[in-house]
């Protein structure tokens, strides 16, 4: 495999000028806490999901990279049956491959809702937008690390998410659930 640059870049897998896959990467979606991503891999979170959202730095303890292993920030997603559908119950972000992310699945019933996912600290206090203004799939999935809009490692304690969406001829949906970051 060639070397490629840390900053940003792109694979294309082609095949008789046909392309299989193409991913577009950039230095910014590492985890936030990363001081130097030299030699560090980013990892899909699920195999299932295209999306710029669905990527993630490897895990210090399986040294960054897991070359011929699963990932080591692979999360097996479960259908939701639910509007919004979170997992793990508790994350840990501290990149160690266990629980550092969570997933938010969305599944609405109809196409054209566009909105928003807040995230509340224990007191009630926003402490991130993770999307806004997103026109959403029926079947959606996204992912909180456990940071703040102010780059910081959110607190161990309580987290309520907040999702907001609206449709042209569909009633407005406001779902919250909970969830807790661990350490």
């Amino acid at each position: 495999m060639p070397s490629y640059n840390n900053e940003m870049g792109a694979v294309i897998l082609s095949f008789d000028s046909t392309i299989i896959y193409e991913f577009h990467y950039d230095e910014e979606m590492h985890f936030d806490f990363l001081t130097d991503v030299e030699g560090v891999s980013l990892e899909r979170i699920s195999t299932e999901i295209n999306s710029i959202n669905n990527w993630h730095s490897a895990a210090e303890q399986d040294g960054f990279s897991t070359p011929t292993r699963l990932n080591s920030q692979a999360q097996l997603l479960l259908t939701p049956q639910e509007v919004m559908t979170l997992s793990p119950a508790i994350i840990s972000p501290n990149n160690d491959g266990v629980n550092d992310l969570l997933s938010i699945q969305l599944r609405l019933n109809a196409s054209g809702y566009r909105g928003r996912i807040l995230i509340f600290n224990p007191q009630g206090f926003f402490i991130k937008t993770l999307v806004n203004n997103a026109l959403f799939d029926t079947s959606d999935t996204f992912f909180w690390d456990g940071t703040t809009d102010r780059n910081e490692v959110a607190k161990v304690g309580l987290y309520i998410i907040w999702l907001e969406a609206t449709h042209p001829q569909s009633p407005s949906l406001v779902e919250k659930q909970t969830t807790v970051v661990g350490r």
